[in-house]
């Protein structure tokens, strides 16, 4: 079957809304060989964004309508679109498409079934669990964690037997051609995320801070939205620093921003694998980041990026000391950092690894 046709593949998402996980749903289905699978995605909302209009013309794209959390009738209507495409493979993306699709894909008789695991999700409840361990799981081929501290917090839960879960990291697409852009004399600090708790941007503004009284001649900028805004903004107004910090809010094309930063700086407190920060790798821009989560599978400390002590803003300003003060430092880190995501995280590379699992799962049913 998998040498005479293409193999008809399915992903599955709530929606293509701005987020690491829509990006890396565009990568993977974009990426594809399109000789070698024909390509559906569904979601449950009907958004325009950045993210679908980067959709390539070949993928097909379906709208099953999901009216509240307890649907059950989304269930049945995704188990009639799977029969009717007579899918091979479906590939589900969070707690919700996961759930719907485990069921639905397993009623309509699709051969493989998959998940894939974006976050570390400690909001779930002990009802969340018990359906992790006892419909999604079982119900599933195999879940693909975007990270190993991911894939050990999912077997550690006891949501996922060990047999069933694997590592695929995130990745981005890599350009041949760097434009950067020339800043000048004052330095541009940048970050890219949501303004939630988790990125713990109050940690970052604290540490600018301090570099601002040390003499140092910088300015920050927040790409991005959230709940967090109006805390931060006063913070920023408290220390009288407003004219050196700028909060740019949501950009649809965040490399236009990560092009003119000369530092790129992640401050949270827990993570997966971030995608801003893989783009900024690309693009030669250093990077300044936490010790959490999956980040310390992308970067070695002084040799392809500075890692440091979560909710530590001395030691956050002390690493981007270093590299504001030493151009050659920065250029070497920069460098470095686009060859590691080069090697490890471009498009090709992921999407080669993809390919490789779906076909040896299809081959062996």
């Amino acid at each position: 079957m998998v040498n005479q046709k293409r193999i008809k593949i399915v992903h599955v998402i709530n929606s293509l809304n701005y987020g690491g996980a829509e990006n890396q749903i565009v990568q993977l289905l974009n990426g594809l060989n399109p000789y070698r699978f024909e390509k559906y995605l569904v979601t449950f909302k009907n958004l325009e964004t950045a993210n679908t209009r980067a959709l390539n013309p070949e993928i097909k794209r379906y709208i099953v309508k999901r009216r509240c959390w307890g649907d059950v009738g989304c269930i049945f209507r995704l188990y009639h679109l799977f029969k009717a495409l007579k899918v091979d493979l479906v590939q589900a993306h969070m707690f919700q498409a996961n759930l719907f699709v485990a069921i639905a894909a397993r009623l309509a008789g699709v051969a493989i079934v998959l998940t894939t695991e974006h976050g570390r999700n400690s909001w779930k409840k002990p009802i969340h669990h018990y359906m992790e361990r006892w419909i999604i799981s079982p119900l599933v081929s195999m879940r693909v964690a975007v990270s190993r501290n991911i894939c050990e917090v999912r077997f550690e839960s006891g949501d996922v037997p060990e047999d069933k879960i694997t590592v695929i990291p995130n990745c981005v697409e890599i350009s041949e051609k760097i434009n950067r852009y020339e800043t000048g004399k004052r330095l541009r600090i940048g970050t890219v995320g949501r303004l939630v708790p988790a990125k713990d941007y109050h940690t970052l503004i604290l540490s600018f801070n301090k570099l601002l009284e040390d003499g140092l001649n910088i300015d920050l900028i927040f790409v991005g939205d959230g709940p967090e805004r109006s805390k931060l903004e006063s913070l920023v107004q408290d220390l009288e620093i407003s004219k050196h910090v700028k909060f740019a809010g949501f950009q649809e094309d965040v490399r236009v921003f990560l092009n003119e930063f000369d530092l790129f700086v992640l401050s949270s407190i827990t993570e997966g694998i971030p995608v801003a920060m893989l783009e900024a790798m690309a693009m030669c821009v250093p990077v300044v980041a936490t010790r959490v989560g999956g980040i310390p599978e992308v970067i070695q400390d002084n040799i392809n990026g500075f890692l440091v002590e979560c909710r530590n803003p001395e030691m956050l300003a002390g690493a981007i000391r270093q590299l504001i003060e030493n151009n050659s430092l920065r250029e070497k880190i920069g460098r470095a950092g686009r060859e590691k995501v080069k090697c490890s995280f471009g498009r090709e590379a992921i999407c080669s690894q993809y390919e490789q699992l779906y076909v040896d799962f299809l081959r062996n049913t």
